[in-house]
C-alpha cells in the first residue's frame, strides 16, 4: 500500500475586490477608532497602498492615495491640536502615497528592492517638504520626524505587511 504524499497549501483564495474592500473598511475603522496609534494606522494604510498599486485597477489609485489622510484630518487623530498643520501637507502626502504606489509598478523586475526603494523615496519626499516648512517657520519642528523617519518606518512595515498577507492569500481575480 502506497501513501499519497500531498502538500497542504497555506494560502486561501479570495477575490481582489473582497481584499480591497476589507482593506478600505479596516483603514476607516483603525483611523476612526484607534486614537493616536499611528504606527498601526500608518502600517495598514501603506500596506493598502501597496496592495492597490499591485492588484487593483489604476482608476482607483488616486482615491486610495488621498482617502486615508482625509479621514485622519477629519478625525484629528494624527497630531491632535496640531492637525491644522497637516492641512499644509495634504497635497504632498497624496503625492508621497502615489509615489509609493507607482514605484513598485515600475520596478517589477526588482521584487524585494522596490519594497525598500518606494518607502525611502516617499519618506525622503515628505521629509524634504517638512524641512522646507520648518525652515520657513510654517510648521513646528516635530513634523520633521513625523514626515521623515516615521513615514519611512510605517512604509517599510506596510511593505512587510503587504508581503506577509500576500504569502497567505492568493487573489484569484484579474485587474
Amino acid at each position: 500500500m502506497e501513501k499519497n504524499n500531498q502538500t497542504i497549501s497555506t494560502t486561501i483564495s479570495l477575490p481582489k475586490s473582497f481584499i480591497f474592500s476589507l482593506y478600505i473598511i479596516t483603514t476607516i475603522f483603525i483611523t476612526l477608532f484607534l486614537n493616536h496609534q499611528q504606527i498601526i494606522v500608518g502600517t495598514i494604510v501603506n500596506s493598502l497602498l501597496f496592495f492597490t498599486a499591485l492588484n487593483i485597477d489604476k482608476k482607483y489609485h488616486l482615491i486610495v492615495a488621498v482617502f486615508p489622510s482625509i479621514v485622519a484630518v477629519f478625525q484629528g487623530l494624527l497630531f491632535g491640536k496640531l492637525t491644522i498643520f497637516l492641512l499644509y501637507f495634504l497635497p504632498f502626502i497624496w503625492m508621497g502615497n502615489y509615489l509609493l504606489m507607482i514605484i513598485p509598478q515600475k520596478l517589477v523586475d526588482y521584487k524585494i528592492l522596490n519594497f525598500i526603494i518606494a518607502p525611502i523615496i516617499k519618506a525622503s519626499f515628505l521629509f524634504l517638504i517638512a524641512n522646507f516648512y520648518v525652515h520657513f517657520k510654517i510648521v513646528p519642528k516635530m513634523f520633521l520626524q513625523a514626515m521623515g523617519v516615521f513615514q519611512l518606518i510605517t512604509a517599510l512595515l506596510g511593505a512587510g505587511l503587504y508581503n506577509l498577507i500576500n504569502l497567505f492569500v492568493n487573489t484569484n481575480e484579474t485587474k
